[in-house]
């Protein structure tokens, strides 16, 4: 059986520096799902663009959490009714700065929005901020003082901030330009390659101000290299066919890389982004990642950020998969389709990327299986009425969670059973 939950609502109004109606101004509202185990905003629903009157309707939304911005308008919008310092902005010498909900540049300063399921939230209003969009442009030379070939990207300092104002371009013959640059901190990350296809990168600090900015030299260097062990926890054989995939943070940068794990466990990569997240693959049933550290931090599943030149990693694998089963009742009889939240009690492991935060569905019967939690200890579950996945690592929703939760304790190995009152009301 199919079950469906009915759509929610955002809705309100822009206005522009005066007070004004933003006609033709871009609304979206935004969620930070965990993707490759980093925060990133992403659009949800349906996009709208303000009318006459400044009105904006974003519809088709789940349950969730949710942050509302206002961008770049359309030319015929509310370009020529914002005030600049120096001049009137138009559609070709200025835009609005993208501008969250109640007006903030920053998404640390953004009101969060947290729609039960099927809810209308109405009366969202706020004013747009001004911003005059500018050209960065330079040469990349490589170690040996040669013009580089390949890309470079200008990242917002803050993951999930400027969304507007982030830039990629190529590099060709060691000129770049980017444009359209909201001015604010960035990071240039550069990835170039030369003879062979041999590797080279730069990441450098970059603050753009209110003004075309030119002439920047970046000068790269070798990628980093990683090497490291595979072992089991107990001393015993690890499976025959582990493979280790490296995802580049920055899709831009170079996509994936795998290497076999060697006969005596080890394993070496090199010509590296400094950005990468860290996978295993092949891994037969039964067995489950332990832990992974890197320069004696667990990363498991987090981005990690390389050091310039060598890198040490030690992946502990182990057959002792943690399990935990159940059954979501009401009344006394199993309920379907409920979702079933474990997550760790120590909120410092409610982070993006980790592993010890899992949900799942019960299936027709209330029943339900969740594998390969870490074996750190204790843990929180609770059956719960509707969860989006984009929100399980939001830590006010877990917070509230905790209180009326089930604990459960999990060591390596441990298999433990449990019933579930179902259900918690988003």
């Amino acid at each position: 059986m199919l079950r469906l939950v009915r759509a929610g609502v955002i809705a309100g109004m822009v206005l522009d520096t005066l007070g004004e109606p933003a006609a033709g101004v871009r609304v979206q509202v935004l969620r930070i799902p965990n993707q490759n185990g980093r925060r990133q905003l992403i659009a949800t629903g349906v996009g709208d663009v303000t009318d006459d009157t400044g009105a904006f309707r974003v519809y088709g939304l789940p349950a969730g959490t949710y942050y509302v911005i206002a961008r770049e308008p359309s030319l015929s919008g509310v370009a020529a009714l914002i005030e600049q310092p120096d001049s009137t902005v138009t559609s070709t010498g200025g835009t609005i700065a993208p501008t969250y909900f109640p007006g903030a540049t920053s998404l640390a300063e953004a009101q969060r929005i947290v729609l039960a399921p099927g809810a209308e939230q109405l009366g969202v209003v706020f004013a747009v901020r001004p911003a005059r969009k500018v050209t960065v442009s330079g040469l990349v030379l490589m170690s040996d003082g040669r013009p580089g070939i390949g890309s470079i990207a200008l990242n917002s300092s803050s993951a999930s901030d400027a969304v507007d104002g982030n830039a990629w371009a190529n590099v060709f013959e060691g000129q770049f330009e980017l444009r359209d640059v909201v001015p604010g901190a960035y990071t240039l990350e550069v990835s170039v390659r030369g003879e062979n296809s041999y590797r080279e990168v730069a990441s450098v600090a970059l603050a753009v101000p209110e003004r075309p900015l030119a002439g920047i030299v970046v000068t790269t260097a070798p990628g980093p290299t990683l090497k490291g062990d595979v072992r089991s926890d107990t001393g015993a054989a690890i499976p025959e066919g582990v493979r280790i995939r490296l995802n580049y943070v920055d899709d831009r940068m170079g996509g994936t890389v795998t290497v076999p794990v060697r006969a005596n466990g080890t394993f070496l990569v090199s010509q590296l982004a400094p950005l990468m997240q860290f996978e295993a693959l092949n891994l037969p049933a039964g067995w489950m990642v332990k832990s992974l550290t890197v320069a004696g931090r667990e990363v498991y599943g987090q981005e990690i950020q390389l050091q310039a030149r060598e890198n040490e990693a030690t992946l502990v694998l182990t057959d002792r998969v943690t399990e935990l089963t159940g059954r979501v009742t009401s009344g006394g009889q199993g309920v379907p389709d409920a979702r079933v939240l474990v997550f760790a009690s120590d909120a410092t492991r409610w982070v993006h990327g980790s592993r010890s935060v899992a949900a799942v569905t019960s299936d027709s019967e209330g029943r339900f299986l969740v594998r390969s939690l870490p074996p750190f200890g204790r843990y929180h579950a609770v059956a719960i009425d509707y969860l989006d996945d984009a929100d399980l690592l939001d830590s006010e929703l877990l917070e509230r969670l905790s209180q009326g939760a089930s604990p459960v304790s999990l060591t390596d190995g441990g298999k433990q059973t449990l019933e579930l009152r179902c259900c918690v009301t988003r």
